[in-house]
């Protein structure tokens, strides 16, 4: 006797399919929240690494803390907040569910204010520093003139006793004249030389204020320079120091030439590793302390040069140009070219800093439609590349060798003088 085998139900298969598509879906779910996890404890690893002494705290505080923090994203360990609260380590691990969103949350918030308050607090004290120096130039400028009154007063009293008073008298008083202008001459002196080294204190201040502005400025984190953000609060308060002191300041704006060709063609990992190529390179580029690097936009970085003259910005840039001309960038069995295009101007007192940004920019195109892989200088009335000087000295000498020329040709074209006449 055999059965007939019975035919499936259709509603038990269709709950078993919509069961195995609700599975494979949590799997999906689950691998996407495993990255969301992992990028929000790289970020928090990242601000660690790069954060920098406040008076609430230092920075390797705050990144032990930031550590503490990741593990407790990650495989929940106790929260950071809880453990200060309490003192006590909890012995089992935190469900993803229970785990201290907030407490992460005010956690960055409050560290991200305080870091806000201590930038604000060094913009302060420079402001404050430059107002103070400006009050003792009016104080100078001040006693300059009562010490002309005094002087005028003297000579004036010296010029009456010589038309009216007989000579024992004129005697009397010119040596009275004498020893006060002599005891004046050495206060002013004296004076001037306080004011001078208090002034050199001043200005040292202002300085150490620049580069604290500097140190503390928010970093980009994929190039470790600074930010945008950092740059326009930054170029201010150079320009600032540069008119105050009359010190050289030179400007750069230097643009990676292929990082929009290598983004479209190899792909975004490509292109943040030329970025952070380059963060690299810059550092190494422009080692001096003071030099402040930032990431101006997408494919642009900037680069602010106090104490540098035109002789030196045009140096550092040839320099820059050789320098990211040697880098090949390894990337699947091929090499990327790393060249850069520059513009660069040195600031001028007298005008603003949208005008100095519009002149370094107009030469950065300069140098792009050259070709590439160059600098140009922004002249105040005209633009200066790198081939510049090669051209104007082979034009010279071709001048002169035409000149040379010609007048050769005008030598043997001459019959001789003599010659002439014998005919």
């Amino acid at each position: 006797m055999w059965f007939k085998a019975k035919k499936p139900d259709a509603e038990a298969e269709l709950s078993a399919k919509t069961s195995l598509l609700r599975s494979r879906g949590a799997e999906k779910d689950a691998e996407a929240l495993d990255d969301v996890l992992d990028t929000l404890a790289s970020v928090v690893q990242m601000l660690g690494q790069h954060a920098f002494d406040i008076p609430e705290c230092d920075a390797q505080d705050f990144a032990e803390q930031c550590q503490k923090w990741s593990r407790h994203i990650l495989t929940g360990t106790a929260s950071p907040a809880t453990v200060e609260n309490t003192g006590q380590e909890m012995p089992f691990r935190v469900p993803l569910n229970n785990r201290d969103w907030k407490g992460l949350y005010q956690f960055l918030y409050r560290h991200r204010r305080e870091e806000q308050q201590a930038i604000d607090q060094s913009a302060t004290l420079l402001r404050t520093l430059f107002l103070n120096s400006l009050y003792r130039f009016r104080q100078l400028l001040e006693e300059d003139r009562r010490f002309d009154r005094t002087i005028t007063k003297t000579l004036q009293e010296l010029q009456a006793t010589v038309t009216e008073q007989p000579p024992e008298a004129m005697q009397a008083q010119l040596q009275a004249s004498l020893e006060s202008a002599e005891k004046l001459f050495g206060d002013k002196h004296n004076n001037r030389k306080r004011q001078i080294r208090e002034m050199r204190i001043q200005i040292e201040a202002a300085r150490e204020a620049l580069l604290d502005m500097r140190r503390e400025g928010k970093d980009d984190p994929l190039t470790g320079t600074h930010d945008r953000r950092s740059f326009d609060k930054a170029i201010s308060r150079f320009t600032d120091y540069s008119a105050f002191v009359g010190e050289d300041l030179a400007l750069m704006v230097i643009s990676l030439d292929n990082l929009k060709t290598v983004k479209y063609v190899m792909g975004q990992l490509a292109c943040e590793a030329m970025l952070r190529t380059a963060g690299e390179a810059l550092f190494r580029a422009f080692p001096r302390k003071e030099d402040f690097i930032s990431r101006y936009s997408e494919d642009i970085f900037a680069v602010i040069l106090p104490s540098t003259d035109r002789d030196t910005a045009i140096r550092l840039a040839e320099r820059c140009n050789e320098h990211f001309r040697e880098l090949d960038l390894p990337w699947n069995d091929e090499f990327i070219d790393c060249t850069v295009s520059i513009g660069v101007a040195n600031y001028r007192s007298s005008e603003s800093i949208e005008s100095c940004l519009a002149r370094v920019s107009r030469a950065l195109n300069q140098a792009r439609q050259s070709g590439n892989d160059t600098y140009v200088y922004a002249e105040s009335n005209r633009m200066m590349s790198s081939d510049a000087k090669a051209l104007q000295t082979t034009s010279t000498s071709a001048t002169k060798a035409l000149q040379t020329t010609t007048q050769n040709t005008k030598d043997q074209n001459t019959p001789d003088t003599q010659d002439t006449k014998d005919a």
